[in-house]
């Protein structure tokens, strides 16, 4: 037995020990990051299927993207490390393991985008795609002084080898076509993703959309960081056009990592008891997303203050 698949059996084992329960288990790689957002980001919830292959897991506040393709999963974000025991908890009752995971494309560098990158590759050896921010970032497990958030952001499990994409690229996995949107702000190297979904079978029956991933667009920031502080027009231009490119896209429906962010609770809801409901499409949601942290940017850049809400 080679010693790369000694190791994939090893964090297989890992993660199916702590996601049954089977006593406390410290794994480096899963081990909890405690935050005053614990409470909401770990409440349990049941995948939700949105269109097509295309899902919902985690809980209300704290989602990762599932994309089910013919050659394995996409994920569109990681989870907090101690997510990914929960993940590999719900993919089993839909029959599939963290193995199948193909490729995480992520949205930002921090800790509840990103945590769980390291142990969701060691199980299943799945390419990894974000920003250069993103990929430094992840090399050093936290982000630099230039990350608006950076006064209370913790320390991860840190993964070197991310794929660098940028702005326009598209990423074909699986039949699906990934497009890849610069919309810095929130971090200034976040990445929104777009693709297209098709349900049913045959041109006659088939209803297709195209989805949005938006990254968090919020412009939260901490500590001394100010994003009217002279020197960061170019930051705040930057964030503009970002939010300007997400207001372009062609956009059927729109999926945030933080689902409140595009106003999706009741949309969660629904798709509880009805999969892939209908709720979902709303063709003005990538306008009413940007236009919604466009005026929360401007309102802070008109206080000279930052905006107290919470992620």
């Amino acid at each position: 037995m080679t010693r790369p698949l000694l190791a994939r059996l090893s964090a297989a084992a890992l993660i199916w020990l702590a996601a049954v329960g089977a006593g406390p288990v410290d794994d480096p790689l899963t081990r909890p990051i405690d935050t005053a957002n614990n409470a909401r980001w770990m409440a349990p919830q049941a995948p939700v299927r949105v269109h097509g292959g295309t899902w919902l897991y985690g809980s209300a506040h704290l989602s990762v993207g599932v994309v089910d393709t013919p050659q394995g999963l996409v994920l569109i974000d990681a989870g907090l490390p101690q997510s990914v025991p929960v993940l590999a908890q719900a993919l089993a009752a839909r029959g599939r393991r963290l193995s199948d995971i193909r490729a995480i494309l992520l949205t930002e560098g921090h800790y509840d985008h990103a945590g769980g990158v390291a142990a969701i590759v060691r199980a299943s050896g799945a390419r990894v795609y974000g920003s250069a921010w993103t990929a430094a970032t992840l090399a050093r497990g936290i982000s630099d002084e230039d990350d608006p958030q950076r006064a209370t952001i913790v320390p991860f499990p840190p993964f070197r080898g991310v794929r660098v994409l940028g702005d326009g690229a598209v990423l074909r996995i699986g039949g699906v076509a990934f497009t890849v949107m610069a919309t810095p702000g929130h971090t200034p190297g976040s990445l929104s993703y777009r693709w297209r979904s098709c349900d049913g079978a045959g041109s006659a029956g088939r209803d297709c959309a195209t989805i949005v991933f938006a990254s968090s667009l919020n412009p939260l920031a901490t500590g001394a960081y100010r994003y009217d502080a002279p020197g960061r027009a170019g930051v705040v231009a930057a964030f503009r056009r970002g939010l300007d490119r997400l207001r372009a896209q062609p956009c059927d429906i729109v999926l945030t990592t933080h689902p409140e962010h595009a106003e999706a609770d009741a949309r969660l809801a629904a798709s509880i008891d009805h999969p892939a409901s209908p709720a979902w499409r709303d063709t003005n949601g990538c306008i009413a997303l940007a236009d919604r942290f466009a005026a929360r940017l401007t309102k802070i850049l008109q206080a000279g203050r930052q905006d107290p809400a919470r992620q």
